[in-house]
């Protein structure tokens, strides 16, 4: 009781002093229990960032589909603490109901402090036994609900009465210590899936003793689950791997896999869907209803998984899914609730707040922030750049059909865009123009692994969260990694906005940082920036055009060029002057700098006045422009030149 209070009292501490993200549903599953009533088995998570140690709570609740009730479970722990990096957690893992008797729920609490453990817990009984190690599974049988195997060790530890008495005796059976298990058979316990050393599927058909190779390749590393079919003929398997290169790139891969003939050899084939981390789910009713989760969208599989249809669009990556039986109506789980779809219509039935996730960007006027980019392009020879740059919400308005938008000004260029926030969903919408009828989304504060939307920067391809200390002070920052030609990562931490953008193009580089901002009247970091005229203690010798950066883009990109002190291009400073127009010896000119389609034809003018000696970056943005080849070109009196962009939607 005083581990739980102190516990407690650190949660309670950290919630007030520190960061801490929304509580989030990360998984879930259902069954019909046998008084009649349909349930559905969540996870929720919510992490707390402290400067000696960061943690997250792990709560598993059991909710009542016919009463809309709902009671915890169980609650486990994980902490990270620093310097030292030391890992200590209590899972709470492979929950099942005896019976499918809501009060006997079942499962294992593996814990690490010291040295690792295991528990094996009956929620009517309390703890069974422990062990030292890990517990892989606890598996209930279709066959015989009393009957339920523990995996342990490479051994199977049987228990014939619901779980309250186990017997050791099978540990003379271990399954072949080279193979990694996966799952027993739900209504033949003498069969058996496992990973063997090759990282080949294998099937086991002496209860685990020995096995065959399938010659289908699955990494024993990855995380990889088997669901099977009420024909029990149909296997099917979903591995998920994530890639992360030190923060720099992080990618999920997902492959799906099924058998038509109980995962004999030769019966498994690979079925190609779009985005990775993939879950199912069957519908113990029907062998006709499968269904998996890719991205953001909801396949029904046809033929038992030969063919699919695309069923339903929802609104983030789901984390579960429950088809409950003899009806049409399949619940999914979101990170921010969980989902009833019937008839085509989704509805809430479980909400969570993300209020914590909306500052992540936060929107008023007065909020200022100061970026720093650098990088380099390469010409003929590697151009390197470094500017600085504030943006800033100068006002807002609310439309007549009550959106709310705030407009944010980029300082140097004058360049503005609106932005609105969607505080159900945590969409950011973007508009070039108040008087555009589209808008397209800039960003979601709330995607999690696994999301697969695509947003004004490109396609989301994968969310990390994690800590940083920013100014002296420890942030919740969330990573977001994006497949396209420009933009790679882009980063937002709780409070400030965005920190951190990585660029990669065709020509080059850049990294945009943030230096400071104002945000509600508080300061952090510096926020001063020096003007364009005054950026550079050396003012330009010569006119110059650069590629811009990014290009590919979309929508927007920069163009940067430069006007020198009475200018005389280098290619005329060793001829006679005289031959040629005064103007080239003006401080006085006009700058021209437009855009045009492939066919010459004018699109838009971006500078038509008459500018100081000095370094300038425009922003251009082909948000209303179709995707296709454009060319944009500056002239400064006699000087002319024209370089090539490419717009990629």
């Amino acid at each position: 009781m005083k581990k739980i209070n102190l516990l407690l009292i650190s949660i309670f501490y950290y919630g007030i002093i520190y960061p801490q993200t929304d509580t989030t549903i990360i998984s879930m599953h259902g069954f019909e229990g046998n008084d009649g009533n349909s349930y559905l088995v969540y996870q929720t998570k919510q992490s707390f960032f402290n400067d000696d140690v960061d943690s997250s709570i792990f709560n598993f609740f059991l909710y009542n589909i016919n009463t809309k009730t709902r009671r915890i479970i169980d609650k486990g722990w994980e902490k990270i603490y620093y310097p030292e990096n030391h890992l200590q957690f209590r899972h709470i893992e492979n929950i099942g109901f005896v019976n499918n008797d809501p009060q006997k729920c079942i499962y294992s609490v593996n814990s690490l402090g010291i040295d690792p453990d295991s528990r094996i817990i009956r929620s009517d009984v309390g703890e069974i036994f422990g062990l030292l190690g890990f517990i892989e599974d606890i598996f209930i049988s279709k066959s015989d609900p009393n009957l339920i195997y523990a995996i342990y060790n490479h051994q199977f530890i049987k228990s014939s009465d619901g779980g309250l008495n186990w017997s050791w005796e099978l540990a003379s059976s271990n399954i072949d210590n080279s193979v990694k298990y996966l799952s027993f058979f739900p209504y033949d316990q003498s069969k058996v899936l496992g990973i063997n050393s090759q990282n080949h599927l294998a099937k086991s058909d002496d209860s685990g003793k020995t096995f065959i190779d399938l010659n289908v390749f699955v990494n024993k590393e990855n995380s990889n689950t088997v669901y099977f079919n009420k024909d029990q003929k149909h296997i099917y398997l979903v591995t998920n791997q994530f890639e992360s290169i030190e923060k720099e790139f992080s990618r999920t891969y997902g492959e799906f896999y099924y058998s038509n003939n109980e995962g004999n050899n030769s019966s498994w084939n690979f079925i190609d869907l779009p985005y990775p981390d993939k879950i199912v789910c069957v519908d113990d009713s029907s062998s006709n209803n499968v269904f998996i989760a890719t991205g953001n969208e909801i396949y029904k599989l046809n033929d038992s998984g030969k063919t699919f249809i695309n069923s339903w669009k929802v609104p983030h990556h789901p984390s579960g899914m429950y088809k409950k039986p003899l009806q049409d109506i399949l619940f999914v789980s979101v990170p921010n609730g969980i989902i009833k779809i019937e008839n085509d219509s989704l509805t809430y039935i479980v909400k969570k707040s993300i209020k914590k996730s909306l500052d992540l960007y936060p929107l008023s006027v007065g909020n200022k922030w100061t970026y720093n980019t650098s990088g380099v392009y390469y010409e003929l020879v590697p151009i390197y750049f470094n500017i600085s740059y504030s943006e800033e919400i100068i006002k807002d308005t609310t439309t007549e059909s009550g959106l709310h938008y705030f407009c944010l000004k980029d300082n140097s260029t004058n360049y503005t865009k609106w932005l609105r926030i969607d505080t159900l969903t945590g969409n950011i919408f973007q508009k070039d123009s108040l008087s555009f009828d589209n808008e397209y989304l800039f960003t979601n504060l709330i995607s999690q692994i696994g999301e697969n939307i695509e947003i004004s920067e490109g396609i989301l391809l994968n969310v990390l969260e994690s800590s940083q200390y920013l100014w002296n002070n420890k942030n919740y920052l969330k990573y977001y990694y994006l497949n396209t030609l420009s933009t790679f990562r882009m980063s937002f931490v709780q409070g400030l906005g965005i920190t951190e953008r990585l660029n990669s193009f065709d020509f080059g580089n850049s990294t945009t940082t943030l230096l400071g901002c104002v945000i509600n009247g508080n300061l952090y970091g510096d926020t001063t920036v020096v003007g364009i005229n005054d950026n550079l203690t050396n003012i330009p010798t010569d006119i110059s055009l650069s590629q811009n950066y990014p290009n590919p883009f979309n929508p927007t990109t920069n163009i940067e060029y430069s006007i020198p002190q009475s200018f005389v291009p280098n290619s005329f400073q060793n001829l006679n002057t005289s031959k040629y127009p005064k103007q080239i010896l003006d401080d006085n000119i006009k700058v021209s700098l437009k855009v045009y389609d492939v066919l010459g034809k004018e699109i838009k003018t971006l500078v038509n006045e008459i500018q100081k000696p000095g370094n300038y970056n425009i922003q251009f943005s082909g948000a209303d422009l179709p995707s296709g080849v454009y060319f944009y070109q500056l002239k400064y009196g006699i000087f002319s030149q024209t370089k090539k962009m490419l717009i990629l939607k």
